[in-house]
């Protein structure tokens, strides 16, 4: 495994999304963080931060699917062809990556089939990861009803600072640490796409959402290490609202996972 400084390099960065895409999902952009969560630990330790470039900072969340296999945001992986991986729970200067190949769902387009995977050259052992996280059977996040509790992890951006002449985007400040918050299912099917989940991301009553930098990090069934779909859409520079995530629970998205697990 190679070690990378981490550093200043561990800042704010968004993806800017061609007007293309603004037109399917206008003023919507790449995920990141957890808001008003909490410290993950050991929680969920096959959550992890993956890291695609340096210049202009790109990275996303992931989910260990096995030994050597990273499931994380097709948006994250299209364009790249390697990318280191880390299992800390708290990354800093010290904290070691594991490096992969990148592959990107062929059918990946503006926003669409939105998954991607991460190769490790080396398998992370059971005493870093004891556990991996699962897949869902076809449709079957059609079966849960509205308001269905869900987990989100990641990392990423934690809150804002307001004030002081800062935008919505330069205001967010990074903890580079993993985080957890509770959420709930609003629909599976939608006016968007039924190609994503839409959750909600009005942090309160408990609850929090997803921010910056959680892009690929899972939507877990409450309580369960079974992932419903990967972060990939928030609604604006303050991330309130609704979020949505790409559904795993799609036939040709599970067979295309399934193939780098058999």
């Amino acid at each position: 495994m190679t070690r990378l400084s981490l550093g200043r390099r561990l800042r704010l960065s968004l993806l800017t999304l061609g007007l293309t895409l603004a037109c399917v999902l206008s003023w919507t952009m790449p995920a990141a963080a957890i808001q008003f969560g909490q410290p993950d630990g050991t929680n969920h330790p096959y959550v992890c931060m993956v890291q695609f470039s340096l210049s202009p900072l790109w990275r996303t969340t992931g989910v260990l699917l096995s030994p050597t296999v990273v499931l994380t945001a097709g948006h994250g992986t299209a364009g790249y062809e390697r990318a280191p991986v880390w299992f800390s729970s708290k990354i800093t200067d010290e904290s070691v990556p594991y490096w992969g190949t990148c592959y990107t769902d062929p059918n990946y387009y503006l926003g669409y089939d939105d998954v991607g995977i991460v190769v490790l050259d080396d398998p992370v052992p059971v005493s870093e990861v004891s556990r991996y996280a699962q897949l869902p059977t076809a449709g079957f996040a059609d079966t849960l009803p509205m308001m269905h509790p869900v987990d989100l992890v990641g990392y990423g951006a934690n809150y804002q600072e307001h004030g002081g002449g800062l935008t919505p985007f330069e205001s967010w400040v990074w903890l580079n640490e993993r985080y957890y918050a509770p959420s709930q299912l609003i629909q599976t099917k939608n006016g968007m796409s039924s190609q994503f989940l839409q959750c909600t991301a009005n942090p309160g009553a408990g609850k929090g959402a997803i921010v910056f930098g959680d892009s690929g990090g899972p939507v877990l069934d409450a309580g369960t290490d079974l992932v419903l779909g990967v972060n990939t859409y928030v609604m604006s520079y303050n991330c309130k609202g609704i979020s949505y995530a790409q559904r795993l629970d799609l036939q040709d998205v599970l067979d295309w996972i399934g193939g780098y697990l058999r």
